[in-house]
């Protein structure tokens, strides 16, 4: 941001409603890693051929999301809840 801009007046009272922010991490690594990282994995070896360790760190980060179907519905329903609550939670701040 260019130095003497002006933040919106709603930013200075947003707040992190219910740690919804560090619960999005979380999130995100439920619904991109339901299989523990195999697909990407598949894609980083043989689409892209990403040979980067660090790709590899990350992809190992997924595997304590591995899920079954009704682990990926409760993961839907997680999500649903966050967006809902984020919503909430940003009407009332603005």
């Amino acid at each position: 941001m260019e130095s003497g801009a002006r933040l919106p007046p709603w930013f200075a009272r947003w707040k992190n409603p219910a740690g919804l922010l560090a619960a999005g991490y979380d999130l995100e690594m439920k619904l991109i890693g339901p299989d523990g990282g195999d697909g990407l994995r598949t894609i980083c070896v043989n689409w892209v051929r990403v040979k980067s360790s660090a790709a590899y760190c990350l992809l190992d980060k997924l595997e304590p999301y591995r899920t079954d179907l009704a682990g990926l519905a409760r993961y839907w329903a997680e999500l649903d809840a966050y967006r809902a609550e984020m919503t909430d939670s940003s009407a009332t701040a603005m």
